[in-house]
């Protein structure tokens, strides 16, 4: 089996109750939603949440890592 792309796809999902801290108030999740093509008829998908008050991660950040560093070293 040989990877042969890797989409992303931004997703937004609303909180039916929000999340409260101290910190902050969350009404909705984001997170990269990361496809794994193949050339068999498998593919394989995960997700990166962005929580750039706890990690500094967000959703360009997230991204750009994926299509630039991980990605190229995964497809073929």
């Amino acid at each position: 089996m040989i990877i042969t792309g890797i989409t992303l796809e931004v997703e937004k999902i609303p909180l039916r109750t929000p999340f409260i801290t101290a910190l902050r108030r969350v009404d909705d999740v984001e997170n990269i939603r990361i496809t794994v093509h193949t050339n068999t008829p498998n593919i394989g998908q995960g997700a990166a949440p962005a929580t750039k008050a706890i990690t500094g991660e967000d959703l360009n950040t997230i991204s750009k890592t994926i299509q630039k560093i991980i990605s190229p070293k995964l497809v073929g």
